[in-house]
């Protein structure tokens, strides 16, 4: 009895929660039970086949009736409809078997009544059709959904979720009322009395405080909906919009973009806040110039836009975005110098079930985050993007584990003397030895690592791990090895950094001397005393220091006297072009002016005998790069030394 009253007060709750506007349920109002097929039984005479993870226990949403062995409720009759109107056959799976399990094994294609569970959604890469039912949980609702796993046709999808779309609000009225008890109809009916009771009551208070409100009710909507720096409309205006004119019908020709102004602060630290906030409202002027009648936007934050546009495609949106991004670019130069601010966009097409900005808007988010992360202007959002999202993530804790696992390992890439054409040393590169992923290469895993603040961490420990290598030579009784390790900003600022890698190689019993440190040219750039004192530190310390990249910072050659430096390391990009003739006289110049204050120059990334040839010719003195060696593990680089002294 207890059971019976449970699902019936289920049941009372479902009816108030569709009368009071809850999402319907889409039954035929004849269907009395699915026609379905349970466990593994095999299909056949039928047009195409869906597997069915069901609930054997979420009443009465979807259940198995063990007098029957069959699935019943109102998922089974909405699946009895589409199959009527698709010619589709759906098969549960045996209900004994968890349904977590069929969905993380891909045993089926879909779920029937999924109830909306982001971590789910993420997990198992579902995806959901239209919610088709809430069902009361504490003082909310569970909506409920047709979730579709990775396995799943597109085209198969695509023709579930439009028979599901084309069930009338009627046939789901009617089906629900069809479940519930007569007894239970006669005490809903008295139940509308009283409440058409309290509602009179409740009506003629109504009708005084509107006498009240009436008066203010257009100024405080006026002030609760608009930008008080723009003067546009702001969020909670922009999700009024949203709601008003995305319709079922017209949803999937909308589009959501993020548009942010980089480093739009540099206005207020010129011309201060009063120009900044005049500047926000001339770019939200220009934004409303290039929107229809039933598109919208809002400033969301001090630099950046939410923009909902109609399409037809991405080129034709594109075309659309680019005069409006010229016209505020302008207006931008006119505000800034050397073009300090610049545009990012991220867009994300809507699709039929996108019925929540929010997660729309975050979509759009994510997007203009990669377009960023990627130096690109704007990107459109995709499963690629959402992997990509993902995968950084998952990343991000990977990497304060891997760094206390030491699974941040060098590479050496040979020096060469161009006089000789010997090995006189080798550079350190960081790898990622990622137990899960493989080798990673700094580019997948640098920008992590310095977003995360832990790019310092990994230099120091790449260091370490260098100096370990090198001590194990000399307990060895083996050749040393001259080895020249990079560190970024974030080593070099720190206050005991030359005093932490004197420490270091002393601890592991390497000679300074076999040790070299490169600093950046952008480095010594931000700060030119502190890096001349950084570098006066090293030498007395008995380690040799370069000067990396020059040529692709922002150093002159008449800088370098400032510094103590032992080498310069001309930039790749310089390389490339060596073949140029300009590039080639620039370059000589460059290392005649060295050798004329007693610094060296090597030149990386060598990659043909052509620039080969016009290095010697120009007198360098070191060259590493693909022609000669690639990077190589430890290992490798113990044979070639023992090979090079037999």
């Amino acid at each position: 009895m207890t059971k019976m009253l449970g699902k019936h007060s289920s049941i009372i709750l479902l009816t108030l929660l569709l009368l009071l506007g809850g999402s319907p349920v889409t039954v035929d109002a004849n269907t009395n039970s699915a026609s379905v097929i349970e466990g593994n039984q095999a299909a056949s005479n039928t047009e195409a086949v869906v597997y069915v993870a069901g609930n054997p226990d979420h009443y009465p949403m979807e259940y198995f009736d063990k007098k029957d062995q069959t699935f019943k409720g109102i998922a089974p009759e909405l699946l009895e409809i589409i199959s009527k109107k698709t010619g589709i056959q759906f098969i549960y799976m045996d209900e004994n078997v968890e349904q977590n399990n069929l969905i993380e094994n891909l045993q089926v294609d879909m779920v029937s009544a999924f109830a909306f569970n982001q971590e789910q959604i993420d997990n198992y890469n579902l995806t959901l059709s239209e919610k088709y039912f809430s069902i009361p949980k504490g003082q909310g609702a569970d909506d409920i959904y047709i979730a579709f796993t990775p396995i799943a046709d597109p085209v198969m999808i695509s023709r579930i979720t439009d028979a599901l779309q084309s069930i009338t609000s009627e046939q789901k009225e009617q089906l629900l009322w069809s479940k519930i008890p007569k007894e239970l109809e006669t005490a809903h009916k008295r139940t509308d009395i009283i409440i058409l009771a309290l509602l009179f009551v409740s009506a003629v208070l109504v009708i005084v405080m509107i006498f009240i409100v009436l008066k203010y009710k257009k100024r405080w909507i006026h002030v609760l909906q608009t930008d008080p720096i723009t003067g546009y409309g702001n969020h909670i205006k922009l999700f009024k919009d949203y709601d008003a004119f995305i319709t079922d019908d017209n949803r999937v020709s909308y589009s959501v973009v993020n548009l942010k102004i980089d480093n739009i602060s540099s206005i207020s630290e010129v011309h201060g806040y009063v120009e900044r906030d005049l500047t926000l409202t001339h770019i939200s002027q220009i934004i409303q110039s290039h929107l229809s009648e039933h598109e919208m936007f809002a400033n969301v934050s001090e630099d950046s836009f939410i923009i909902v546009m109609q399409y037809l495609s991405q080129q034709q949106l594109t075309k659309r975005l680019g005069p409006l991004y010229l016209d505020i670019e302008s207006l931008l130069k006119q505000k800034t110098k050397d073009d300090a601010t610049t545009l990012r966009s991220g867009i994300y097409g809507l699709a039929i079930y996108d019925k929540e900005l929010n997660l729309a808007i975050n979509h759009a988010i994510q997007a203009r985050e990669y377009a960023q992360s990627n130096n690109l202007s704007y990107v459109f959002y995709d499963k690629a993007i959402f992997k990509s999202i993902h995968l950084v993530k998952e990343l991000d804790q990977e990497a304060i584990t891997g760094l206390d696992n030491n699974e941040f390992i060098p590479y050496f890439q040979p020096m060469l003397d161009l006089d000789q054409m010997e090995i006189v040393g080798f550079e350190a590169l960081s790898r990622w030895q990622n137990k899960k992923r493989g080798l990673l290469f700094p580019d997948q895993f640098i920008p992590i690592l310095e977003k995360n603040g832990l790019l310092g961490k990994a230099d120091i420990a790449l260091f370490r791990n260098v100096c370990q290598l090198l001590g194990q030579r000399v307990k060895d009784g083996q050749e040393l090895i001259y080895v020249s390790c990079n560190f970024s900003r974030y080593s070099i600022y720190q206050p005991d950094f030359c005093t932490t890698l004197k420490e270091i190689a002393a601890e592991q019993q390497v000679p300074a001397s076999c040790l070299q440190i490169e600093i950046s040219d952008t480095i010594s750039a931000e700060n030119m005393p502190e890096i001349i004192s950084k570098v006066s530190e090293l030498k007395s310390y008995g380690f040799t220091v370069a000067l990396d990249h020059f040529g692709g910072g922002y150093s002159s050659i008449m800088e370098l006297k400032n510094f103590a430096i032992d080498i310069l390391k001309l930039d790749k990009e310089m390389i490339k072009d060596i073949e140029h003739p300009k590039i080639q006289s620039i370059m000589g110049s460059i290392v005649e002016m060295c050798h004329g204050i007693g610094v060296e120059v090597a030149c990386q990334g060598v990659e043909t005998d052509a620039q080969l040839q016009l290095l010697k010719q120009i007198d360098c003195d070191y060259v590493q790069g693909y022609l000669f060696y690639q990077p190589m593990p430890y290992s490798e680089l113990d044979k070639l030394m023992r090979g090079m002294q037999i």
